[in-house]
């Protein structure tokens, strides 16, 4: 079994700190130090940052090389896999530095980058290039968004007639996962035009529609709140399957005979179903193994550039939108 040498560019909370502060360990790594430390074809061996101080507990933590700078820790370290998890503005010099380095596997943090030109230069860049490149929209990886995407192409509850997605912290930051799951969910290939745009009370949680070409309607709802909210919901002819708390839990409810009005339908929760339970199990495991297989196999990750797109073009729309109320 082949062993893969594997650095980490950003050292701040999806790097490593998450993994430290976690309320339920029974999930497995939620961050790349994580599960470069369990992977049993990655040895982690070292990181870089411009804050001395997550120098200091990294280092002190995983006993690896610590630089300030990317260069040196290409240079010294010399990774087959280099994990970039530095702030999103950062994303596309750092994506960029590690293709003219010729490094193997690159698994990007999400966004890729925060503008659409940026992704497209950098979809060109990688052409050609020695690099494959996973971009860590790491639901594509989770069961129960896998259960969901299943329920919806084989119509298991008939025919979908309605998504409703609920998003909060930002279009570009938890905004970004949601609609990544929608385009999975519906296929990577699916064209979807947008409908309103309404107004942010803050700048960042804008709501709007989209419309498929099959017809199919989407109303993506942003709400400004002090906590996470990431929940999609299909509305479909038998019932109604949702995905809430960014993947935590799931809730199926089906078409039944209203109890109280003969004749009529409502719909019930069941207490298990198709969904299964929920829970981010092993999803950035999933990401890892699916990186180092698309490496050796040449092909294209489940979370690629490409795929990655589709978000971005969405959110490229949105803003275009507001700048035209």
């Amino acid at each position: 079994m082949k062993h893969y040498r594997a650095a980490i560019v950003g050292l701040g909370n999806v790097a490593w700190k998450y993994d430290h502060n976690i309320l339920d360990n029974r999930t497995g790594p939620q961050t790349h130090a994580g599960v470069y430390k369990v992977h049993k074809q990655t040895t982690l061996v070292g990181g870089c940052s411009p804050e001395e101080q997550d120098r200091i507990y990294f280092a002190r933590q995983y006993g690896v090389a610590v630089f300030d700078n990317i260069e040196e820790l290409l240079k010294r370290t010399t990774p087959d896999i280099v994990s970039i998890c530095s702030p999103s503005q950062m994303h596309y010099k750092h994506a960029c530095q590690c293709i003219e380095a010729q490094i193997p596997m690159i698994w990007l943090e999400k966004p890729p980058v925060t503008e659409l030109g940026d992704l497209d230069a950098l979809i060109e860049k990688q052409k050609g290039s020695a690099s494959t490149i996973l971009v860590n929209y790491q639901r594509r990886y989770c069961r129960c968004y896998n259960r969901l995407k299943d329920l919806y192409m084989n119509r298991l509850l008939g025919k979908t007639m309605f998504i409703h997605i609920t998003y909060s912290r930002g279009l570009l930051l938890n905004g970004s996962h949601i609609i990544d799951v929608l385009f999975y969910i519906l296929g990577d290939n699916t064209k979807l035009s947008l409908g309103n745009v309404l107004p942010s009370d803050n700048g960042e949680n804008y709501s709007f529609s989209l419309m498929a070409p099959n017809g199919l309607k989407i109303f993506v709802a942003g709400i400004s709140l002090p906590y996470h909210c990431i929940d999609i919901s299909l509305t479909c002819e038998k019932g109604r399957a949702s995905v809430l708390y960014g993947g935590m839990e799931t809730r199926l409810e089906t078409k039944v005979e209203h109890e109280l009005f003969r004749g009529f339908y409502r719909l019930k929760v069941q207490k298990s179903g198709i969904l299964g339970r929920g829970g981010l199990n092993r999803v950035m495991t999933g990401a890892l193994d699916d990186l180092i297989i698309s490496s050796r196999q040449r092909k294209e990750p489940r979370s690629s550039l490409r795929t990655s797109r589709n978000t971005l073009v969405v959110i490229d729309y949105v803003r275009q939108a507001v700048e035209s109320i």
